[in-house]
């Protein structure tokens, strides 16, 4: 007897993708977003890295992790003060909740968000 497998799939994850040309850039550098933080965004506790570690998914995880946190602590930076642990703290919640949160992203490290979830691009 076969088995048949249905696979949920949305339009959200398909769509709403990040994408740079539909960024405001500012000074051709970075652009702000507020998006959602993909789950497989994981901290180094999360997932266990190791910088001496070979497993090449966990470093995707963490260095997925870095970049989105350090995206919040940007975005966050420029309006108060604001500490490391906070954003990473923030991350955490969104991501786990579900709650899209203000990044600032840079035109150099804007590959590592074309996982991220745009709920609004911000002018």
């Amino acid at each position: 007897m076969e088995r048949l497998v249905i696979e949920e799939l949305t339009i959200f994850e398909t769509v709403n993708n990040f994408n740079a040309a539909e960024a405001y850039w500012r000074d051709n550098s970075y652009c702000y977003i507020k998006g959602y933080i993909p789950k497989d965004a994981l901290s180094p506790l999360e997932s266990n890295f190791s910088p001496e570690s070979k497993c090449k998914k966990k470093r995707f995880y963490y260095e997925l992790w870095e970049h989105h946190t350090f995206a919040i602590w940007s975005y966050k930076i420029e309006k108060e003060k604001f500490e490391w642990e906070e954003a990473v703290n923030l991350l955490k919640v969104h991501r786990d909740n579900k709650m899209p949160i203000e990044m600032k992203i840079t035109n150099d490290v804007k590959d590592w968000f074309i996982y991220t979830q745009v709920n609004e691009y911000l002018a």
